[in-house]
């Protein structure tokens, strides 16, 4: 399988992003990369100096390691990187939104799952790693044409005897699409076929809300999930709130 790729900023938040990333590099049975985008190109010493706690939890792991230390902008040089090396799966820390500009225009963190080419696993400073796979995952549905993506994605870090609940919020005048009915019923079998424990999680809105954050975020703490998995873009059903929603559920307190 390809390699885990790890983006790195030198906090100890990265840290925990970089032990998650060598648990799934155990996983997949695969190398994994550390990489900080630097505004000016280092020294071999400065990059080894600033890369020292990432290569010591890899070989701690007993994980092949790569340094990567592009010079330029953060999401462009992060958007070529995936591209080029096609990870598995791309492991970051969120410190959440930070100062009045994020907050006002978004964090950091959405701007960064738009640059991503596949799977990106965030990490915040509450997050509990998971050593040998997530065990509880809840996976919101949606209309997306490449739902199924998201679902196979899921499966692949999932520990063992891990189970999987799509979660399907029904408001007040707003039944769910063909589509999104759909996409349940594609995803289930998909998660039987490949003999993940799976169920449908269906809730009525108790509470007027915009969006669906506030509602996810209720069930994610009643459930205790370990794993929220969600679609980058924003789907047609998704309406104006839905980057909204995205953000929310990414930074949410639970980790």
């Amino acid at each position: 399988m390809n390699k885990v790729l790890v983006l790195v900023d030198f906090t100890p938040t990265a840290e925990k992003a970089a032990q998650q990333g060598v648990y799934l590099a155990k996983k997949f049975n695969s190398s994994i990369t550390f990489c900080h985008v630097y505004d000016s190109a280092p020294s071999d010493e400065k990059l080894a100096n600033d890369m020292s706690t990432y290569v010591a939890i890899a070989q701690n792991g007993g994980i092949e390691h790569e340094l990567n230390a592009p010079v330029g902008d953060f999401f462009a040089e992060t958007e070529l990187l995936t591209e080029r090396i096609n990870p598995a799966i791309t492991v970051v820390g969120t410190h959440g939104k930070k100062g009045l500009k994020q907050n006002l225009f978004g964090a950091h963190i959405y701007k960064l799952a738009n640059h991503v080419k596949g799977n990106l696993l965030i990490v915040s400073d509450s997050s509990t790693l998971a050593k040998n796979g997530f065990s509880k995952v809840l996976m919101p549905v949606s209309a997306h044409t490449n739902y199924s993506q998201k679902v196979k994605a899921t499966t692949t870090i999932l520990a063992e005897s891990g189970h999987v609940d799509i979660f399907a919020l029904h408001k007040p005048g707003m039944p769910l699409s063909e589509k999104v009915q759909h996409n349940i019923e594609n995803a289930l079998a998909l998660l039987k076929d490949a003999n993940v424990n799976c169920g449908l999680l269906e809730q009525d809105a108790q509470k007027f809300s915009i969006g669906f954050s506030k509602e996810t975020f209720d069930v994610m703490e009643k459930e205790q999930n370990d794993l929220i998995t969600i679609m980058t873009k924003v789907s047609k059903e998704g309406g104006v709130f839905g980057k909204i929603d995205k953000e929310n559920l990414i930074l949410n307190p639970a980790g």
